[in-house]
């Protein structure tokens, strides 16, 4: 399980020299370049899944900030943070499924040094092992102001809406 994000979901496709970001529809995102700079940093070809977010001061995200940004043109947002919580090889997002679980997959994003970057981050996944414990985590994300919490079942990847993800508010 993870926090629900506020922000722009977001596919970036590096292949090559070449590190494309896209919206779920298919839409380009030409306001991101600083992410995509740093993005092809990372060695290899491969699809990150995350969501584009400007945080405030208190590392909570500005929905509404992100929204007058992302789509405004001839503009770079100046402080954007693409925070991932998926790493696909181009053949499993080509193909819209794959057998690696989301804890492999999430293993080989650990992997990819973000370290070095001030627009990349990681987001942080917990295995819940209870009703009790995603219950707490529930709570806890409500006292935080979060938006919810994403149940995410350790499978392999789908490139489609499905039942093994959920946000629980």
């Amino acid at each position: 399980a993870s926090r629900k994000l506020d922000g722009v979901r977001c596919i970036i496709r590096k292949e090559g020299d070449k590190v494309t970001a896209y919206s779920r529809q298919g839409n380009e995102f030409t306001t991101i370049q600083k992410v995509l700079d740093d993005v092809a940093l990372i060695p290899g070809n491969f699809v990150l899944d995350g969501e584009i977010c400007l945080m405030d001061e208190n590392g909570n995200e500005d929905f509404q900030g992100v929204m007058k940004q992302i789509k405004r043109k001839n503009h770079t947002i100046a402080n954007p943070r693409y925070v991932i919580f998926d790493f696909l090889t181009l053949e499993e997002f080509d193909t819209k499924q794959g057998t690696a679980t989301l804890e492999d997959r999430y293993i080989n994003l650990q992997g990819c040094d973000l370290t070095e970057t001030d627009t990349l981050s990681l987001l942080e996944q917990h295995p819940i092992e209870s009703d009790k414990e995603l219950a707490n985590m529930i709570t806890e994300a409500d006292k935080a102001g979060y938006e919810g919490i994403m149940l995410r079942k350790n499978v392999g990847y789908e490139g489609k809406r499905s039942k093994n993800l959920l946000k629980c508010k």
